[in-house]
């Protein structure tokens, strides 16, 4: 016991602690329901709980398995930043001469269609 410590008082001081019978390091954190009165589960609802991006997250897992859709596209996302190092990247084709011809007749002959009740 130090020096000029009461030894009936001796458990306020938590270095002083150890040396009685009662543990030092024990220590319990408790929610309080302020509307019911009860104590709340740790893993109860905290103000996170409320935010529109925690509410739709539960509605999702609700339905949906959330975890494997994140997954899911996790590896899909991985497999293009391969594919764009490997040099394998999304590059739009560019119509050809005979495609530009087609689209421009397809283009015509839907006009024609509509119109078609004007020329009968």
């Amino acid at each position: 016991m130090a020096q000029g410590i009461d030894p009936s008082l001796a458990h306020l001081d938590p270095s002083l602690a150890s040396s009685s019978g009662v543990p030092s390091n024990f220590m319990y954190t408790a929610k309080f329901n302020a509307r019911t009165g009860a104590f709340a589960k740790a893993d109860s609802r905290d103000p996170t709980h409320l935010s529109e991006y925690e509410r739709a997250k539960r509605m999702s897992e609700f339905y949906f398995d959330v975890g494997a859709w994140e997954r899911d596209v996790e590896a899909r996302n991985k497999a293009e930043i391969e594919a764009e190092a490997e040099g394998e990247g999304k590059k739009r084709k560019r119509p050809t001469k005979k495609d530009l011809e087609r689209f421009k007749e397809q283009k015509r002959l839907k006009k024609i269609a509509k119109t078609a009740w004007l020329r009968t």
